[in-house]
Parts: structure tokens; C-alpha cells; sequence
């Protein structure tokens, strides 16, 4: 594993961000950090905006006025948001910039439609997974006529959000099962 991982090193682009992602599983977050920093270098606005950007993060009311901001003032705020949620401020490394791209790679890897071209963060659970992260609980759900996943995220204090995914075309590209407008930003 060491081997490959030495040769994907030096290749720029989306093989350092799986580098990133590798050493990040790895709790090695500066070689991560490294690594993460070097591949953005290599990438151009929209890769980078791709892996940086916000707008995956942001509530829905809130994504219109991000996409009317230049690509430059656009990376400005990732710049300022990254740094701002950097757990600790006084290392080399941003952990949780780095588990964003390690999010970013898992959904990417797990969640892309067989038959469908588009990334796998792109899906509804992929969606869901580059928010959140994990679920705390994830299992296969028999109550619809399709078949579904129900995702659940929990802390100290009980269920946070929850969310069920269908199949319904029968194609494996599941759908959120959507509440109603905002429903995902919305506490219990």
C-alpha cells in the first residue's frame, strides 16, 4: 500500500485529493494537509470551486446570492469559512478542510449511479453524506414499495436529522425522501 501510495504522490489533480483522503483515514492530517495543498494548487477555478466551494454546505435560500459572487470573492469566503472551522487554529493542518475532501472522495466512490453520469456527490446521498458526514445508523428500510435506506444522524443528546432514500426507478439512484421546502435545515 505504501508503494502506491508514493507513486500517486506525485501525480497532481484528483489523485491527490484520494491521497488527501487516504492519509486523512490514516490520522495522518499534515501529510493530508500537504497533499491537499498541492493538488489545489494543480486544479483550475472550477475543480478548485468544486472541492472548495460552499455551496454544497449552505442552505438552499442561501446558494443564489453565493453563485452571484465572483469566482474570486467566491474564494475569498471558502477561504475565510475553511479557516474559521479549522477545529485547531494552531497546527499546519486543517481537519476538517481535509475530512470535507475526505467526505468529497467517499461520495464520490460509494454513491455514483451505474447508469447515470454525474458524481457521486451529486446523488442525493452523496449530498446528504458531504453535509453531515457518516450516518450514526444506516440500514435498508422494508416499509416502501421501492427499495429504501434510512440514514440517521445522532449526538449526545439524541437523533439529530434523519433521512430515507428511494429507489424508485429501480435503476440503484436513490432519491431523498423530501418533507417538504427546507425540511433538511430544520431541527426536530
Amino acid at each position: 500500500a505504501d508503494v502506491l501510495i508514493g507513486d500517486l504522490r506525485r501525480l497532481p489533480g484528483r489523485f491527490g485529493l484520494l491521497v488527501t483522503a487516504i492519509e486523512y483515514r490514516a490520522k495522518r492530517f499534515e501529510a493530508a494537509q500537504v497533499h491537499l495543498n498541492a493538488t489545489l494548487h494543480c486544479l483550475h477555478g472550477a475543480e478548485r470551486e468544486r472541492v472548495l466551494g460552499l455551496a454544497p454546505l449552505l442552505h438552499p435560500d442561501s446558494v443564489p446570492a453565493y453563485r452571484q459572487r465572483t469566482a474570486a470573492e467566491r474564494d475569498s469566503i471558502c477561504e475565510a469559512f475553511w479557516w474559521s472551522h479549522d477545529p485547531t487554529p494552531t497546527t499546519r493542518a486543517n481537519e476538517r478542510l481535509v475530512e470535507h475532501v475526505a467526505r468529497l472522495v467517499d461520495g464520490d466512490f460509494y454513491f455514483v449511479p451505474a447508469r447515470r453520469r454525474r458524481a457521486g456527490i451529486e446523488t442525493d446521498r452523496g449530498e446528504i453524506y458531504l453535509r453531515y458526514g457518516p450516518p450514526s445508523a444506516a440500514k435498508r428500510s422494508a416499509e416502501y414499495d421501492y427499495p429504501a435506506w434510512h440514514w440517521t444522524y445522532r449526538n449526545a443528546q439524541g437523533p439529530v436529522a434523519s433521512f430515507v432514500f428511494l429507489d424508485a426507478m429501480l435503476n440503484g439512484d436513490y432519491h431523498r425522501l423530501r418533507r417538504g421546502a427546507g425540511s433538511d435545515f430544520m431541527h426536530p
